[in-house]
């Protein structure tokens, strides 16, 4: 297929299958089953990550933000002091949502956190810098992986990208975290696999879409007092992400080829003839030198 890259909704991105994607190759790395169940689920946005969304739209897209989403001031029901329960408020929030249908409702607390998180963030100097450019926002890309140092991978590939310049060799990705210190974020950069996504975002868009040179990530905290922080992904992160990338690739091509998608039976190895090491048994073993704690 030829690179093609389209702007729509992140839940019609989520619904293309036989793609293979960031977030699909991080359960590859846990194992081919595990891809294959991913592949298999449906994947919709989930709640837990409406804030996270919003977020990202008042940020890049502020002109739209007021037609995607809306709240209910608290001032403005019959009994500000109750909740819905209430009659008068139930009714009064039925005839609002009629007037707004089709936009994503937040709590007034969580409107509050958007406009927080979304100032903090735009107080960065950085920040400021990158939004004052042309930049084109929310793209879904997709295209044949192909060949990739000297391995054939027949496979079609997505990503998603949030931010990209249209004059600098730069993108950027939007994560909400609780933690953005760079002590804090790193542990979420690392359980996540950040790494991975950037690396394939980078060498993807290099491939088939445009020349980028550098890649960052604006991290916004999701609790009080919402600090914002940029980061740089460095050319060693960038590499390690390649690394975990090709591994997820390989071990797809395998499994597809094969016809067989181990689960954690894959960590036993492979012998020449393609068959699991050892029938998949694994060795439980205490790392290091275990001592002798116990009186008896």
């Amino acid at each position: 297929m030829n690179p093609e890259t389209k702007i729509e909704q992140h839940q019609t991105y989520l619904d293309v299958k036989g793609h293979v994607s960031a977030s699909g190759m991080k359960e590859a790395l846990r194992s081919p089953k595990h891809y294959m169940a991913f592949q298999d689920a449906p994947h919709e946005e989930k709640p837990a990550f409406v804030i996270g969304t919003a977020v990202h739209m008042k940020i890049m897209e502020p002109e739209k933000f007021g037609d995607e989403y809306c709240y209910i001031r608290s001032s403005e029901l019959p009994f500000p002091d109750k909740d819905f329960r209430n009659k008068d408020n139930k009714d009064f929030r039925a005839t609002f949502l009629m007037g707004n249908e089709g936009k994503v409702v937040l709590s007034e607390n969580q409107w509050i956190e958007v406009d927080v998180m979304t100032k903090n963030a735009m107080d960065n100097k950085m920040v400021q810098g990158l939004f004052e450019k042309d930049f084109t926002v929310e793209q879904s890309h997709y295209f044949d992986v192909g060949t990739l140092n000297g391995v054939e991978y027949n496979m079609k590939g997505k990503m998603r990208t949030d931010y990209l310049h249209d004059e600098l060799p730069i993108f950027v990705d939007i994560k909400t975290t609780v933690d953005a210190s760079p002590k804090g974020f790193l542990r979420m950069y690392n359980n996540f696999k950040y790494q991975l996504q950037m690396a394939w975002y980078f060498d993807m868009l290099n491939k088939h879409f445009k020349e980028v040179e550098e890649a960052y990530i604006l991290a916004v905290e999701n609790k009080y007092p919402y600090m914002a922080q940029i980061y740089r992904i460095s050319e060693d992160d960038l590499q390690y992400g390649r690394y975990m990338y090709t591994c997820a690739l390989d071990r797809i091509k395998r499994a597809e080829e094969g016809g067989y998608y181990p689960g954690y039976e894959v960590y036993a190895g492979f012998e020449d003839d393609g068959s699991i090491t050892n029938n998949g048994v694994l060795e439980l073993k205490t790392p290091g030198p275990w001592v002798q704690e116990y009186v008896v």
